[in-house]
């Protein structure tokens, strides 16, 4: 009886203390996770402002591609990218982003243009390891009619970054997340091969611990986030918009 008692006052305690910092000025040290290439591109060059901010905040990157557990190493926030499966999460849609098949004007003009999906197979292809169905690509056409072909890669990579510089050099050909390609494509460094094609689009979001008090830190960070992305800057044209 003594231990439920004390395990209960300590929830309660918890409780209060959360409360408490709803009203305070966020504080402390916040631990987040974050893909690699998407952490390095899109959220790290926002931690100064974030910084300027929130001043008695102390910011740790981990960057891993890798689905790693949010609770088990004491993360406050993961970013994730794709379909959600842990329940016992909660998430904060920050974005979408999708995947596009291109390559450098110097590998087509060595190997040619591939006219549909189904010309990769004689082309040299680059593919992400940690990507679920890294090679088999699945398009669907205007009429929303799928298309899918399997692929040998010539080259594996566990990060998108350098998978695009193999194609920005002229190496290979790559499905390659949207949010590594507004300039290159806007500049002609890489070309959409199938622009009359889609893939399927995959969400963005912050996902931390499902809890009745969100500690200061976390919702400031989260917040800033979602105001920061609301316009994704790896769309052509669009720019990252600071929260202040």
């Amino acid at each position: 009886f003594y231990q439920e008692c004390s395990v209960s006052l300590s929830g309660i305690d918890a409780a209060v203390d959360e409360v408490r910092s709803l009203n305070q000025e966020p504080r402390g040290r916040l631990f987040v996770n974050l893909p690699m290439s998407f952490g390095i591109l899109h959220v790290a060059p926002l931690i100064p402002a974030f910084m300027a901010q929130f001043p008695l905040v102390q910011v740790e990157l981990n960057f891993d591609d890798r689905k790693v557990d949010v609770i088990d190493p004491g993360f406050d926030v993961s970013i994730r990218i794709g379909e959600l499966e842990d329940s016992s999460l909660a998430a904060r849609r920050l974005g979408t982003c999708c995947h596009q098949v291109v390559a450098a004007p110097a590998y087509l003009k060595q190997y040619g243009v591939p006219q549909s999906p189904q010309d990769l197979v004689h082309h040299r292809v680059a593919s992400f390891r940690f990507q679920e169905s890294a090679l088999e690509w699945t398009f669907e056409d205007n009429e929303g009619q799928p298309q899918s072909v399997k692929l040998t890669a010539a080259v594996v990579s566990n990060n998108s970054l350098a998978i695009k510089e193999i194609v920005l050099g002229g190496g290979a050909i790559a499905r390659v997340p949207s949010f590594l390609l507004g300039r290159e494509l806007e500049k002609g460094s890489l070309i959409n091969l199938f622009p009359q094609l889609t893939s399927v689009s995959r969400d963005i979001y912050a996902v931390f611990p499902r809890r009745e008090y969100m500690p200061a830190k976390t919702r400031a960070f989260i917040e800033f986030l979602a105001q920061a992305l609301a316009a994704p800057p790896w769309q052509v044209g669009s720019s990252t918009t600071l929260p202040r």
